[in-house]
């Protein structure tokens, strides 16, 4: 007759014990994507996509696009696309498109801002506000719209 242990019992987790939040930190590489639920940070990086469920923060690197759920804090960095679920710090960076629902933008160049909150420092370029980003996208539209009408009767309707 073969003896069983027992197993030890799992003990709970205590909800009052405080832990380290979970954290992705790139430094001094090359990646493709970063796609993390909690906080990912890239230091002196170059980084394709950096996908973050809560904040996200860009330091000394170049970056495609930047998606987080919460705040996202970009200094001395350039982006393409940079969207926040929460407040955006842009210092002494450079990107083409910055979408949040509050900007603070100190020493940098920003394409199209599109913040009903915006907060522009000293030395602060934008290319397009929200305004002019829809106007623009409503001529283009319409343009569009009326080119693609006068092709279409231009070669007989053939798609």
């Amino acid at each position: 007759m073969s003896m069983q242990e027992e197993p030890n019992p799992v003990e709970p987790v205590n909800p009052s014990e405080t832990q380290k939040p979970v954290e992705i930190t790139v430094k001094q590489k090359m990646v493709g994507q970063i796609n993390i639920d909690q906080n990912a940070v890239v230091q002196n990086s170059l980084a394709g996509a950096v996908i973050a469920g809560q904040d996200g923060a860009v330091n000394y690197s170049a970056s495609g696009v930047v998606v987080a759920g919460g705040n996202v804090q970009f200094a001395y960095s350039a982006g393409v696309v940079n969207v926040a679920g929460g407040n955006a710090d842009i210092t002494n960076s450079a990107t083409g498109l910055l979408v949040s629902p509050a900007s603070s933008v100190e020493r940098s160049t920003i394409g199209v801002l599109i913040a009903p909150q915006a907060v522009l420092g000293k030395d602060v370029k934008v290319i397009m506000t929200t305004q002019q980003a829809l106007l623009f996208g409503a001529a283009f539209g319409m343009v569009a719209a009326v080119l693609g009408r006068f092709l279409r009767r231009r070669h007989g309707g053939r798609g």
